[in-house]
């Protein structure tokens, strides 16, 4: 498992249950996820997350998904063979959006703050440390 320490808000549950998925389901390799519905345009000025003449809502996009960094699972072989941190068919463990947001520039900090005064505040009980 490679964990990237700049994803703050990954929680012990989601190691957990990211290893559970690879073993149980046999996956060549699983990674964790954030659902990700917004309008992207590639450098050609095509749409490729919707059609342009059914610009639909966000909130009613079909799911895609982005990758948050937070842990990569996958064997030594399989990274030695592929050299790639993934491969072969691929296992997500979707995690919450706010967890898209990795730790790299001051600013992150303060961002990360706040989400994390939120999260607090409306489960106190989810992240008290002992």
């Amino acid at each position: 498992m490679l964990v990237q320490a700049t994803s703050r808000f990954t929680k012990r549950s989601d190691f957990e249950t990211g290893l559970k998925q690879y073993n149980e389901e046999k996956f060549d390799s699983t990674l964790a996820v954030v659902p990700f519905k917004r309008l992207v345009w590639s450098e050609g000025k095509k749409p490729l997350t919707f059609e342009l003449n059914k610009r639909q809502r966000r909130q009613d996009f079909d799911d895609f998904y982005l990758e948050n960094g937070a842990f990569y699972i996958n064997s030594v072989e399989n990274i030695t063979k592929n050299k790639s941190k993934i491969s072969g068919n691929s296992g997500f463990h979707i995690m919450p959006e706010h967890t898209a947001l990795e730790m790299d520039e001051p600013l992150d900090w303060k961002i990360g703050e706040i989400v994390m005064e939120d999260l607090l505040s409306k489960d106190k009980n989810e992240f008290h440390t002992q």
